[in-house]
């Protein structure tokens, strides 16, 4: 039988525009329906999640972003406080590196606080809005696509919020010093500001550098509860100014037999050495739970 060609081609074309036929004007999503290019603002260089200030009131965050696909109008940029956003910043002008400019006082006025209420290691929540120069606005919410009920939703995948992609569209900042801690600074008497697991009956503990060249030791650091064989206790300060503390042997509980803690948190040298850090306690029947604990230099 003689196939005409003409006729295979007025088939194919047929089937080609039933199956193509979709108003892309109706969704917002670049990836399934090949919008031409999505919104997204990233930081120009790796991401740095410190604000660092030797005062947490006056602090300043001015990393350069950009406009990554250069089709936007506007990005807007929020902080989210309990549970709520509040506008920072709105920015209309994208063109070249632009500073994200958060500081003290455009947080406090956003969320109608004071900037005396910010303090060293507390995190701050921002989410951004990038608007295409179309109108079409892209925010973090995450690409969801129901072919079965066409049902489309979302403008941004997963995979944005990887670290290589720098991006500026949901971040946290956490207030720190100006520079890394250093551990030979750090000897000396510190004041117990809140019990947790460590503790003494003096409410004061000794500190030493080392044993290694960035971690400290804290010593008879379990006195307060009365334990028998307590123990000194090694706390890594890192660069990024958390603190960290290997499972380490405590001391012997009377009912539970040996005990162990590790932990972790934040330290600030520039605000009397500040160490905050949540220990977790355990037995070998379990955990006793977490407790966090601050002490400062005197």
């Amino acid at each position: 039988m003689k196939i005409n060609n003409k006729y295979i081609l007025a088939v194919l074309v047929a089937i080609f525009a039933a199956v193509s036929c979709t108003d892309e004007d109706s969704f917002r999503n670049e990836v399934f329906f090949k919008l031409e290019r999505g919104g997204f603002v990233r930081f120009v260089d790796a991401f740095n999640p410190l604000i660092g200030t030797s005062d947490p009131a006056t602090f300043v965050y001015d990393a350069a972003i950009e406009d990554v696909n250069g089709n936007l109008s506007a990005y807007n940029l929020y902080v989210i406080d309990n549970g709520d956003t509040f506008l920072v910043n709105s920015f209309t002008e994208l063109t070249g590196e632009v500073s994200i400019n958060i500081t003290a006082q455009n947080v406090a006025t956003a969320i109608g606080g004071s900037t005396a209420d910010f303090e060293f290691g507390q995190t701050l929540s921002f989410i951004g809005e990038a608007i295409r120069d179309d109108g079409v606005v892209f925010d973090t919410a995450p690409l969801d696509a129901d072919f079965d009920d066409n049902e489309f939703g979302g403008t941004t995948q997963p995979n944005l919020y990887t670290d290589g992609y720098r991006n500026a569209m949901l971040f946290d900042l956490t207030i720190a010093c100006p520079s890394p801690p250093d551990a030979s600074t750090y000897a000396g008497t510190y004041d117990f500001i809140q019990n947790g697991w460590l503790g003494t009956t003096s409410g004061t503990v000794e500190v030493v550098a080392g044993p290694g060249d960035n971690q400290i030791t804290l010593i008879d650091a379990q006195t307060r509860r009365g334990a028998t064989g307590a123990k000194d206790f090694i706390i890594t300060l890192n660069a990024d100014q958390t603190t960290t503390a290997e499972t380490q042997e405590m001391y012997v509980h009377g009912t539970y037999g040996q005990t162990t803690l590790s932990g972790s948190g934040f330290t600030f040298e520039c605000a009397g050495h500040r160490i905050i850090i949540t220990t977790t306690q355990r037995v070998s029947a379990g955990s006793f739970g977490s407790s966090t604990t601050i002490i400062e230099k005197q």
